[in-house]
């Protein structure tokens, strides 16, 4: 289940990646960005959304191997 709650996190990741690399300067996907990584993170890390989503909370290395992946598109 774990592995799936990465999967899920870095596909978020690679999509926000992506778009903030496509569009920088709108301030309107700017906040849609940081309300997308929110939700992405509340899903994580909050039990009720945890078993509404079958996620379960990631680490700190964990977050950061994502966030790695999620950065290969900028490759």
């Amino acid at each position: 289940m774990m592995w799936m709650t990465i999967l899920k996190a870095i596909g978020t990741l690679a999509v926000v990646v992506l778009i903030s690399e496509v569009q920088k300067r709108s301030n309107v996907l700017g906040a849609a960005i940081a309300v997308s990584v929110a939700l992405q993170v509340a899903v994580v890390h909050v039990p009720l959304l945890n078993d509404a989503f079958d996620t379960s909370p990631l680490s700190l290395g964990q977050w950061a191997t994502c966030a790695g992946l999620a950065s290969a598109v900028l490759w």
